[in-house]
C-alpha cells in the first residue's frame, strides 16, 4: 500500500474509465517500468461497495503479482492493472495503475465545451462518423477488418485472464479502450476482475449485458441464486454481445442479443462459435480463447488476395509494343 502524501502533487488528467477521476503523479511503483496514475475513488462510497473494492483490488494486486515475469508483460500490454493500493489515514482512497499510452487517448469536447483527452471507449465503434464529430473527435470505423481487429484483441486479452485463472466480471462496451491505428486494445475497470476459485466473488452487471444465469431466480431455468457471480462462461456471453453490437452498428446496436444478422458477414466457424457464445447455458459456449481463434481466421479470410482459377488474355486489353 501507498499513503497519499508520498504520490507529491497530483496533475487532472481527466477519466480513467466511465467513474473514476484519474491524476498523474511523479510516485514509481518499485519494480514497475514507466508512469503510473493515482485513480481516485468516490469518497461518499458507501462502507460495502468501498469493502467490495478493497477485496477486489486486493485480490487483483496478488494476482498480478503471484505471475511469472513474462505473464505480468503481458497483462502489462493488454491492461490498465492495480499496482498499489492508496490510502489516506489508512482508508482506501484510490489505486495505482499505469498510465494509459496515448494511442488510446482521444480529444473530446465536453458539454462544457472544454477540450479534454479520454479513453476511446469501445462504446465509439457504434457511433456514427457524426456522432463522433459532434464530441469533437473525427472517427470513422466503418472498416470491418479494424472493427474485427479490435473485437479479436479485445477476446484475446479476456482469454489471458481466463488462462490465468481470473474472471472479468463486469464486461461491456466501456471495458476497454482501442487503437484506430492498429486495432489494438486496453482493458480498463480491472480493479473488479476476480479469482475464478474465489467462492465469495461478487461482480456487477453493465445494462443491457445481463447474462441469462445472472437474471433473478425463477426468470431463466439457467438462472442462479446469485446474480453476481459470474464466471468465465459468463465472460464469453458479454464478450459475444459486444462482437455482435459493434458488427452491428447503427439505430438499436446497443441492445442486440441474436447474431442470426451476421451470417453474411461472418465465415460458418465464426458463426457456429458466436451462436454458441450466446446461449443461454453456459455449459454450450466456447472458451475466450476459440472465439479469439475464429476472429483472426475471418480477418485472414477478409484481407487474403482472391485467388484466380481461370485466366484468359482479351487482345483489345493486352499492352501494345516490345518490352
Amino acid at each position: 500500500m501507498v499513503a497519499k502524501e508520498q504520490l507529491g502533487r497530483l496533475i487532472p488528467v481527466g477519466d480513467v474509465d466511465v467513474v473514476h477521476a484519474a491524476y498523474l503523479t511523479s510516485y514509481r511503483v518499485p519494480g514497475h517500468e514507466g508512469p503510473v496514475a493515482f485513480v481516485e475513488l468516490d469518497p461518499h462510497l458507501e462502507e460495502n461497495a468501498l469493502a467490495r473494492t478493497d477485496r477486489g483490488l486486493t485480490e487483483a494486486i496478488r494476482l498480478r503479482r503471484d505471475m511469472a515475469t513474462s505473464s505480468r508483460d503481458s497483462l502489462d500490454g493488454v491492461a490498465s492493472w492495480p499496482l498499489e493500493k492508496v490510502t489516506d489515514e489508512n482508508r482506501l482512497v484510490g489505486w495505482l495503475v499505469s498510465q494509459t499510452p496515448e494511442e488510446f487517448l482521444a480529444e473530446f469536447i465536453t458539454p462544457m465545451r472544454q477540450r479534454v483527452r479520454r479513453p476511446l471507449l469501445l462504446e465509439w465503434m457504434l457511433a456514427s462518423p457524426r456522432q463522433a464529430a459532434v464530441a469533437g473527435y473525427r472517427l470513422d470505423t466503418r472498416d470491418v477488418v479494424l472493427r474485427l481487429a479490435v473485437l479479436a484483441n479485445l477476446v484475446h486479452a479476456v482469454a489471458l485472464l481466463h488462462r490465468h485463472g481470473m474472471v472479468y466480471g463486469d464486461l461491456s462496451l466501456t471495458s476497454a479502450a482501442f487503437s484506430v491505428d492498429d486495432g489494438r486494445v486496453r482493458l480498463l475497470g480491472c480493479h473488479a476482475v476476480a479469482a475464478a476459485a474465489d467462492a465469495e466473488r461478487n461482480q456487477g452487471n453493465a445494462p443491457h449485458f445481463l447474462a441469462p444465469e445472472c437474471q433473478a431466480v425463477g426468470v431463466h431455468e439457467h438462472a442462479r441464486a446469485n446474480p453476481h457471480r459470474q464466471d468465465q462462461a459468463t465472460d464469453v456471453y458479454k464478450l459475444a454481445l459486444c462482437i455482435v453490437r459493434v458488427l452491428s452498428r447503427g439505430r438499436g446496436a446497443a441492445q442486440l442479443r441474436t447474431a442470426d444478422h451476421l451470417a453474411e458477414l461472418l465465415d460458418a466457424g465464426m458463426m457456429a462459435a458466436l451462436t454458441r457464445a450466446l446461449s443461454a447455458d453456459p455449459g454450450t459456449r466456447p472458451s475466450a480463447l476459440e472465439l479469439s481463434s475464429q476472429l483472426l481466421h475471418c480477418i485472414e479470410r477478409l484481407t487474403e488476395p482472391p485467388e484466380i482459377s481461370d485466366f484468359r488474355a482479351v487482345s483489345r486489353a493486352a499492352p501494345r509494343g516490345a518490352i
